[in-house]
């Protein structure tokens, strides 16, 4: 599968029934856990959590839903059970957020837009360039 098609497939949007919202609450109760210690574990921040378990959120990603159903299908949540390559997936994630946000938060500021996107296509091209003399 294409990288293209594999990313569009894991960012369709999938429903979020009422029975994975109960399951959702009754395993973080279970457990003892906070918003955001089941946030964690799934990779998401606990406001986004909360709103799945009282359904002001009603939808999230086929990535997510999978991370919701390992979540759901532990005997104990723990973060050892994310393989590495979950692990820098998340990290991305999180580093995309942020300069989307940066990005955002500079609007009125062109000059700084420019100078975030001069650093990015610079760095880009730095790790490309390592990868492509070892692939």
């Amino acid at each position: 599968m294409n990288l293209k098609k594999e990313m569009a497939e894991n960012h369709h949007r999938v429903p979020i029934t009422e029975e994975v919202r109960q399951a959702l609450r009754e395993k973080r109760l279970g457990f003892g856990l906070s918003y955001s210690g089941a946030a964690e574990f799934i990779g998401v921040h606990w406001s986004t959590y909360r709103k799945w378990e009282t359904g002001e959120t009603t939808q999230y990603t086929r990535e997510i839903e999978r991370r919701v159903q390992c979540f759901l299908t532990e005997e104990k949540p723990s973060m050892a059970t994310l393989d590495e390559q979950e692990k820098s997936t998340r990290m991305m994630e999180k580093l995309i957020h942020r300069l989307r946000y940066t990005h955002r938060l500079c609007q009125k500021q062109p000059r700084l837009q420019e100078r975030l996107a001069v650093r990015l296509e610079g760095l880009i091209d730095e790790i490309l360039g390592i990868y492509s003399q070892n692939p």
